[in-house]
């Protein structure tokens, strides 16, 4: 799938669907959801691309606990992700940090609204009387020890679902990885207000009325650093705007002959727009925002497209 998704804008992940399956994953105190947990069903669209659409499989850590003892109970504060399944979310970023390669690719364009909006309809989908029925299917022996604790915990979770989802997406808005693809794009940020900047790519050489194939609105005070990645091909990078407060962004141009024009100005000392690639067959023009980071070597050309560099 990933392979697929960074050779050409034909083919894209369906992010709704997985922000619903990692919602999912939370409120099952699933923590263990890395990329090997997933697979990926294609789905031939009208206009000839191709939709991604996640496949959970393998749950395998889902209503952990731990026994009782001091030795537990010092290993659940160590490592956040080990906590007991109970009625309270008590670590969202242990919940999550093993998915972290796999959301920071699949999530990359939810904005906050769409992560409350999936926990509300998760909440509504959920009642007492799917959670009951599904906490009967347990073992008779086991259902009796454990029933009325397992139900009563998934109602105080779904309960709460809209605040730890608000978590979720504090935790994926910090630093966004956008990457393009092994064509060739353009990347036009724009720094609209001191509250506002939007990022969006276009296929280079498509018509200018086209649709993005990417675009998202991002806010400093949620966002500290929008990463772009050209990957393969010959990119363009447009930063416009002139404001007071911006996240950072930082471009890695990738192998191939890119460009950028950088007209933007942050208020500051600090120079917003950092630019990482080769120092030859690039072109840099700036007004004085982007910090050239350009180097001889080629390893800023690196991206992880499978998870190998983990």
């Amino acid at each position: 799938m990933l392979a697929e998704r960074y050779a050409s804008p034909k083919a894209a992940l369906d992010e709704a669907a997985f922000l619903r399956a990692r919602l999912l994953d939370l409120w099952l105190g699933d923590w263990d959801r890395h990329e090997g947990q997933w697979s990926w069903a294609a789905f031939k669209q009208p206009d000839g691309r191709t939709l991604w659409r996640p496949v959970p499989q393998d749950r395998d850590q889902v209503f952990f606990r731990f026994d009782d003892g001091l030795m537990s109970w010092l290993v659940s504060k160590a490592v956040a992700k080990f906590r007991t399944f109970g009625p309270k979310f008590e670590s969202v970023e242990g919940y999550t940090r093993n998915a972290q390669y796999i959301d920071e690719r699949a999530l990359s364009e939810q904005p906050r609204p769409r992560y409350l909006a999936a926990a509300a309809e998760l909440q509504r989908r959920l009642t007492d009387a799917v959670i009951d029925s599904a906490v009967r299917r347990l073992p008779p022996a086991i259902y009796r020890h454990e029933g009325a604790r397992l139900a009563a915990g998934l109602r105080a979770r779904r309960a709460a679902l809209p605040q730890a989802a608000a978590e979720f997406y504090r935790l994926k808005a910090h630093r966004v990885v956008v990457a393009g693809t092994d064509e060739d794009e353009r990347f036009v940020v724009e720094r609209r207000t001191d509250s506002t900047t939007v990022v969006s790519v276009y296929s280079m050489g498509g018509k200018k009325t086209a649709q993005p194939l990417y675009q998202r609105t991002f806010h400093p005070r949620e966002t500290h650093t929008i990463v772009l990645h050209g990957l393969e091909g010959k990119d363009r990078f447009e930063i416009s705007g002139k404001v007071r407060a911006s996240p950072f962004v930082d471009i890695y141009g990738g192998p191939g002959e890119d460009t950028v024009q950088d007209s933007s100005r942050v208020a500051g000392l600090r120079r917003k727009t950092r630019f990482f690639d080769t120092r030859r067959n690039n072109t840099l023009t700036s007004t004085g925002e982007t910090k050239n980071q350009t180097t001889r070597g080629v390893a800023t050309h690196a991206f992880d497209r499978d998870g190998s560099g983990r």
